[in-house]
């Protein structure tokens, strides 16, 4: 009997040493799965951000590159200047550019190409010449040949020199070769199509490791060309080819030019710093697991202890303490870990807010996502923790369901456009807004459920509804919260361990997916604790359908009504102009010959309530500001009868003239290079450029109004979405349709977004249609070439305003004919007879879109 007690209490004991070993081992295997699982996640975040840091790194570079290619243009276009100035000879100015660069050939030709001095150009340089006389300052490799630097040399008006340096294929390869750094080496300049070296790196020979001789491109290029066509950097390691298995190809597209800088970065550069977090974490997990190695063999003494006496009872409770001790240390360390992290990305947005160089920036944002994705992971952690020590508790209040899913659904919508998927909401019209529960954890149950609809599906749709069933006694309903995705679905075999902790089902497919395989199993609870319920339907493959149902009490029976309107109504109204500032005491004068014009800006000025004066000429400006003090003059430039510059060299010389000392803007629809140097020259304080942009309209008004005259915008509650005026076209435009007249979205855009200034402006181009045209037809018979240019400039730029873009381009045409006509009398007979030839077209593009605009947007004319 004695034997079969002792027999019995060592199979005891050796029952509940399995037991207990079993346990620990499990324990130990889900805590190497979530390491294995953040493993896999610092990996995979440490080949990304080593190829993003790489290809920011090529990038920086071939913008260093570009600037070169710029200090070239700008020292050719400070030369330029001294030629228009003739402030020295052609053959002193290309002796200075010789001895400032003895690699370089320099030359002057003129309009046909014939050279007037130093070197001949290039001969590949024909389409160059031809937009260098076109007021284009150009540089351009040729391969083979070398590199061409051009800039225009005006004379009044007009181009009549090209100023040009070139490089031969060996001084291009000394002068613009970059040489190797820490990070990055053997640099080449290709070709973007073919690939072929247009400049190697010093000392190179085919035979080098990076050099690929069968193909005549750098190692790995034609990858890289792939990589490229999807955007303008790309950055990939070169695995298997013997040699280079420590680097990483990086090529970027030089700006400005059809070329690429094709550039070799060595891993351990980029991946030292990164690794030491990677080897932290794994650290944290393995310190992990060797407490819980300690705490497991100290339980398992003191169990032996108690089956071994008369504790046992005693012995069972101090096993329930130490469970409850475990989940209270995974919340300990939770939050011991979450606090770091919120420092580290609080520290972080202050970088993002202060930060101005684009590189830190980069790397501050990579820093902003890899730190939000393990605070997630942590979270998930504690919420488990938090459910498992009974700790979790639900805080019931009323909340607004329309503001709680229109909050989702912008995040999540935002997931899954970028996944390029597509997002529905279907909410049931008759459901209570106003309901009473605990929002934040429906929001974080919702937001599971979503996330992991658009994680586990690659392509296709998620659908949200949402739908409420109202109790007999009217005062409770069921919430249905569904989630429809044709994603990858769950297979059979592994429906039972859906809601499991720490489980990730079909790993192999899903290897990619971030997780901790805790947010079902959190949301499984949560609702449990709602009192609700939770069902899966799913095929594999094909997708998977979740629908949660909890109770809710009804706070107000008013309905949500249609859930889509009102996201929309929120939208127009997150769009709502709010002005920068407001000078109720600040006075302008702005000069335009055409009324559409002066419309604008006073329109655009409204809610600044700056006190605006108009005037239609030259000879009215002049009055006015005999007679008043404006604090701005804003002058158009080109004006029938008196143009703008002398409308500025009158009031100038004026004696009487109350405006001498303000600030006079130049508005020109001539935004071309160099424009802003000659309306100086000329005597304005500075320029806009037409038509005019709302915002570029209020900095200018901010930096030279008097500081005294400028206020804070005093805070007005906006106008409602809902009194927004409702507008839409009679006739839908696709964006494909290359017959349109009119682009709205352009349009919107000089009209600060607002729909309703918008439809004024084209309102008044439209009813302006039979006086513009009778101008255009007058001056044309009356051979007033001045009137004429100018009026065809007016229409240029109040065409544009409007989206009208075939008809500002056609104005455009006509505009140069006319200033050839005046500038250029051997050009007269083309000129004259392209005039003619094409005036009446352009007239004819201005009914069709006055036409289109009654038809689309019902403006009568």
């Amino acid at each position: 009997m004695a034997k079969d007690e002792k027999r019995q209490g060592k199979r005891r004991i050796f029952t509940f040493a399995v037991r207990l070993a079993v346990r620990f081992l499990i324990f130990v295997v889900m805590l190497f799965g979530l390491g294995y699982l953040v493993h896999l996640k610092t990996t995979s975040l440490l080949q990304k951000e080593m190829s993003a840091f790489a290809a920011a790194w090529t990038e920086s570079r071939a913008e260093s590159l570009r600037t070169a290619f710029d200090q070239e243009l700008s020292l050719l276009a400070g030369m330029g200047t001294l030629l228009e100035r003739e402030s020295a000879s052609p053959q002193a100015i290309l002796d200075a550019l010789n001895a400032q660069e003895p690699l370089a050939e320099t030359g002057i030709a003129d309009v046909t190409g014939a050279t007037v001095a130093g070197t001949e150009p290039l001969s590949a340089a024909s389409l160059q010449r031809n937009s260098t006389f076109q007021g284009d300052s150009i540089s351009q490799i040729y391969p083979g040949a070398g590199i061409i630097f051009s800039v225009p040399v005006g004379q009044g008006d007009t181009v009549r020199y090209m100023l040009y340096r070139q490089y031969r294929p060996d001084a291009m390869a000394k002068k613009f070769r970059l040489p190797d750094d820490a990070a990055m080496k053997r640099f080449f300049i290709c070709e973007r199509s073919t690939g072929h070296v247009i400049v190697p790196y010093e000392g190179f020979r085919e035979t080098d490791a990076f050099f690929d001789a069968a193909r005549r491109t750098p190692m790995g290029y034609a990858t890289a060309n792939l990589r490229l066509q999807q955007g303008h950097t790309a950055a990939m390691p070169l695995d298997g080819i013997i040699g280079l298995e420590d680097y990483l190809i990086c090529a970027a597209d030089i700006p400005g030019s059809e070329d690429v800088l094709v550039g070799y970065a060595q891993k351990s550069f980029f991946t030292e710093t990164i690794a030491r977090i990677h080897y932290i974490i794994l650290w944290v997990f393995g310190l992990l697991v060797l407490m819980f190695s300690v705490f497991t063999l100290y339980s398992f003494t003191a169990a032996l202890k108690a089956e071994e006496s008369d504790e046992l009872r005693a012995a069972r409770d101090e096993a329930e303490r130490a469970n409850e001790a475990k989940s209270a240390f995974l919340a300990n360390m939770s939050h011991e870990i979450r606090t770091p992290i919120n420092a580290v990305l609080g520290m972080n947005e202050m970088v993002l807010r202060e930060a101005h160089d684009n590189a830190i920036r980069k790397y501050a944002w990579n820093i902003k996502s890899a730190g939000e994705t393990l605070l997630s992971l942590i979270n998930d952690i504690l919420d488990f923790s938090k459910i498992e020590s009974g700790k979790m508790e639900l805080v019931e209040g009323p909340y607004q369901v329309s503001s709680m899913l229109n909050d989702i659904v912008n995040m999540i919508r935002f997931k899954a456009e970028q996944k390029g998927l597509s997002f529905h909401v279907e909410v049931d019209e008759s459901l209570p807004d106003q309901l009473e529960g605990d929002e934040v954890r429906i929001r974080q149950i919702i937001v599971n459920l979503l996330n992991n609809a658009v994680k586990y599906t690659p392509k296709g749709s998620v659908t949200f509804a949402v739908r409420g069933e109202k109790a007999e006694d009217g005062e409770n309903l069921t919430l249905r919260l569904l989630s429809i995705d044709t994603g990858l679905g769950i297979r059979d075999e592994d429906r039972d361990k859906l809601f499991s902790q720490f489980e990730r089902l079909d790993v192999q497919k899903n290897r990619n997916i971030e997780g901790t395989g805790l947010g079902l199993s959190i949301t499984l609870n949560l609702v449990r604790m709602m009192k609700g319920t939770i069902t899966v339907d799913s095929v594999y493959g094909e997708g998977s359908t979740f629908a949660v149902s909890i109770p809710q009490r009804i706070v107000s029976p008013e309905p949500i009504g249609n859930f889509q309107e009102r996201v929309e109504k929120f939208v127009m109204g997150e769009k709502n102009y709010r002005e920068n500032f407001i000078a109720p005491d600040a006075d302008i004068l702005v000069v335009d010959d055409n009324e559409m014009n002066l419309f604008v800006v006073e329109s655009l000025l409204k809610r600044t309530r700056i006190r605006m004066t108009r005037s239609t000429s030259g000879a009215d400006c002049l009055e006015k500001i005999s007679q008043n003090r404006y604090d701005i003059v804003f002058l158009d430039h080109m004006m029938p009868d008196m143009d703008g510059i002398e409308t500025l060299q009158r009031a100038r010389a004026m004696v009487e003239n109350q405006c001498r000392d303000v600030p006079y803007i130049a508005l020109t629809a001539n935004a071309i290079a160099g424009a802003k140097d000659m309306f100086l020259e000329k005597g304005f304080t500075d320029y806009l450029s037409k038509p005019i942009n709302s915002k570029a309209l209020e900095r200018m008004l901010q930096k030279y109004l008097p500081p005294e005259k400028i206020r804070e915008p005093e805070e007005t509650p906006a106008t409602p979405p809902e009194e927004q005026p409702e507008v839409v076209e009679s006739v839908p435009a696709p964006a494909e349709a290359q017959d349109l007249h009119i682009d709205k979205a352009l349009g919107m855009q000089y009209s600060g977004d607002m729909e309703e200034m918008y439809r004024e402006f084209l309102a008044m181009f439209c009813q302006r249609k039979g006086e513009t045209q009778q101008k255009i037809r007058d001056a044309r018979a009356a051979e007033k070439w001045e009137d004429f240019t100018a009026f065809v400039h007016a229409l240029k730029s109040t065409s544009l305003t409007v989206g009208g873009v075939r008809l500002s381009e056609a104005a455009k045409a006509l505009e140069e004919a006319g200033q050839a006509l005046l500038d250029n009398p051997e050009a007269r007979e083309e000129s004259l007879a392209y005039i003619q030839s094409h005036t009446e077209e352009t007239l004819a593009l201005y009914d069709a879109f006055v036409e289109e605009a009654r038809q689309r947007f019902g403006i009568e004319a």
